[in-house]
């Protein structure tokens, strides 16, 4: 989910259940590719705003005992902090605070993404209206049966769009496939290269 402030921050948030392989270099990829993208060739560097990625991940990804990781860009030997625009990680797993321990609105949100789903009431220290609305749009049990047709609805369109990428991407490495056959390539080459099975190869 991307969004941006009043101030012109731009807020990448991705969530992930088990750790996929170079994840530390997409991460860096997407925050640079929209930091960069913010003006064309030729514009001040000024108008840069920042762009802040924030993960939050059910698994330990760093190996502090921290849930909560501030990242930048610093010298290894002093520490100095030259480039401020950076990431943020939130690692569910390392996060053990109770109800009663929740004191900073930040806290009390990672207590939500990793609780709410086990929760059967809202807690009485939420004061935050947007935390608020998260935990009533989280309790389906009171949502009117128009609200759950809704979210279904909207929960298969997901699944419909997601299946007709899948799709294409495989009628376009299907088409590969066939090309690569008939240029000579053997089917090994092109199992290796596209993914598809030997029966598969042989079938095209």
């Amino acid at each position: 989910m991307k969004a941006r402030d009043k101030r012109g921050k731009t807020y990448i948030i991705e969530m992930q259940v088990a750790e996929p392989d170079g994840l530390d270099k997409r991460l860096l990829y997407y925050a640079s590719k929209e930091y960069s993208q913010q003006i064309e060739s030729g514009e001040f560097y000024t108008k840069l705003k920042p762009v802040i990625f924030i993960g939050i991940f059910d698994f330990k990804f760093t190996e502090s005992d921290k849930y909560l990781s501030h990242l930048a860009v610093c010298d290894v030997e002093n520490g100095e902090r030259i480039i401020k625009d950076m990431d943020n990680f939130i690692e569910l797993p390392k996060f053990k605070k109770s109800l009663t321990e929740l004191q900073e609105v930040t806290d009390k949100w990672i207590f939500f993404i990793k609780e709410a789903e086990n929760l059967e009431v809202v807690p009485e220290n939420v004061d935050d209206e947007g935390l608020k609305a998260a935990y009533q749009d989280a309790n389906k049990h009171s949502w009117t049966k128009e609200e759950l047709e809704a979210y279904d609805y909207a929960a298969m369109r997901e699944q419909d769009e997601r299946g007709i990428v899948e799709l294409a991407e495989k009628r376009t490495k299907l088409e590969v496939a066939k090309k690569m056959k008939a240029e000579g390539f053997d089917s090994d080459t092109i199992s290796r290269l596209l993914g598809f099975s030997s029966v598969e190869i042989d079938e095209i």
